[in-house]
């Protein structure tokens, strides 16, 4: 399915518009998108603000056995990230998601799909990344501990790919390809296997090298 005629964000509301070129000499959301994909959206989206009322309505939320974080402290004190200063200083106005196909092998279909994010800042999001893989060893490492030194059945992983970095989690029941995540152009990507990734990087490089001609 070609990406032509979908809904893209455009002055803060979703319309039709121009799905490729550049904005603010960047590429855009959909020039990120694979061509053959099944479905794809991309809204517009202040995160910051959406995540300090996400903050706000969970305080009104009567107590559950799941505690929910109510404030940026509890944010902080849950996920190990202080989101004033490692969070929102680069996400952007923008986020999406797309699906591939649904992945046939093993016991049950599993989605190739990814969401995204636009960043304003690509090496502070790298950065958060670094730093997101580095807990979740750390917390691996700690299961291993518990289970009486017993090693983790899954592995955090990193290859470079055609300039990017690509980060994802192996094991053998991971039929299919394990989460993954990459900084490309200035979008963060995470998806269901580090394929999906590439097919991103893919996509992106060929629509910069259409861009570059159509400037010529």
């Amino acid at each position: 399915m070609s990406t032509r005629g979908l809904l893209v964000p455009e002055e803060g509301r979703l319309s039709l518009g121009h799905l490729w070129g550049q904005r603010d000499g960047k590429l855009q959301a959909f020039d990120i998108i694979p061509e053959e994909v099944a479905s794809a959206v991309v809204i517009a989206i202040d995160l910051e603000k959406c995540v300090r009322m996400s903050l706000e309505m969970a305080g009104l939320v009567p107590t559950m056995e799941v505690q929910f974080p109510k404030s940026l402290a509890e944010l902080h004190e849950k996920t190990g990230f202080d989101f004033e200063t490692e969070v929102f200083p680069w996400v952007g106005d923008e986020l999406g998601s797309f699906l591939m196909d649904m992945e046939a092998t093993g016991l049950l279909p599993m989605p190739r799909m990814a969401f995204f994010v636009r960043v304003e800042d690509p090496a502070a999001a790298e950065e958060f990344l670094e730093k997101l893989k580095g807990k979740l060893e750390e917390k691996l490492a700690g299961e291993a501990d518990a289970e009486e030194k017993t090693p983790s059945l899954f592995t955090l992983e990193r290859k470079e790919y055609r300039g990017h970095t690509v980060h994802f989690l192996s094991g053998p029941f991971l039929v299919g390809g394990g989460p993954a995540a990459g900084v490309v152009d200035n979008y963060l990507v995470a998806g269901l296997g580090d394929d999906v990734i590439e097919n991103v990087i893919d996509a992106t490089q060929a629509s910069a090298r259409c861009c570059a001609q159509e400037k010529k």
